[in-house]
């Protein structure tokens, strides 16, 4: 990802595109107050989301795939 706009990281670009994106929902997040992000719903779309659209979101699927292998561990 090359410089976006007047960010000066890829976080405040992803905070920003995340927040434009809830308005469109008339849903608001902050980092004190995340809103329906933290909600279990919220999860289970990004989860199917990535599972019918396998290009989308590939350092996410990264995490989850991590996550399943550690649980795996753990069980």
């Amino acid at each position: 990802m090359g410089r976006y706009h007047n960010f000066n990281t890829h976080a405040q670009f992803h905070e920003s595109y995340l927040k434009e994106l809830l308005k469109e929902k008339k849903t608001r997040y902050s980092k004190t107050n995340p809103g329906d992000v933290l909600k279990e719903y919220y999860l289970k779309q990004l989860l199917t989301r990535i599972e019918s659209e396998t290009s989308h979101l590939p350092s996410f699927q990264k995490f989850i795939q991590f996550c399943k292998m550690i649980k795996t561990k753990l069980n």
